[in-house]
């Protein structure tokens, strides 16, 4: 993380945490002082200590961007288990994971900016939304619709429909849809 710590002379000290997110800042002078943290994915933070004569010491949490969401069928508001959910955030990171049981997802750490969330799964047309992620919790949910065939059977020489015809369609997987028609 980046921690900026302008001191009472609004002199601008830039420092970057180590490995297990210590910082430090020496020759300061007393006084009040601005502490700004940041890092990409997560909402920065700013404290105003005062600084002491002596060691002085100031924590600071970072809270990680998410984007949450529920990905839901277009026609009957079900939520979609299963779906391949991608996010390409402005940072040009990408993030692949599948929706839970109920349909949601969610991704931590997010950089802020134009995000792009493509949502899959075979049977249903894919959807994308490009939503602008903000510091802290950003919300997308999407609906998916599924791939119908439709069609109307009628009788060769009179062009009056016929109920109870079985049509069956093979699909590029393979699987065989039987239905009859009304």
């Amino acid at each position: 993380a980046t921690v900026q710590v302008t001191d009472s002379s609004n002199v601008v000290h830039t420092v970057t945490t180590d490995v297990i997110g210590h910082y430090g800042v020496t020759n300061i002078p007393t006084g009040p002082a601005t502490l700004t943290a940041s890092r990409t994915g997560y909402a920065s933070i700013s404290s105003h200590p005062t600084i002491v004569q002596g060691p002085n010491t100031q924590n600071a949490a970072l809270t990680a961007n998410t984007l949450v969401g529920v990905v839901t069928n277009t026609i009957t508001g079900l939520p979609i288990a299963g779906a391949t959910v991608v996010v390409v955030d402005s940072a040009n990171v990408t993030n692949t994971l599948a929706t839970d049981v109920t349909g949601h997802y969610s991704v931590t750490n997010i950089a802020t900016g134009v995000t792009t969330v493509t949502i899959s799964l075979s049977g249903y047309t894919t959807v994308t939304a490009s939503p602008t992620i903000v510091s802290g919790v950003n919300t997308q949910s999407l609906g998916l619709t599924a791939n119908t065939l439709t069609g109307l059977v009628t009788d060769a020489a009179t062009g009056l429909p016929i109920a109870g015809a079985t049509v069956q369609v093979t699909d590029s997987s393979n699987v065989v849809h039987t239905v009859t028609t009304d």
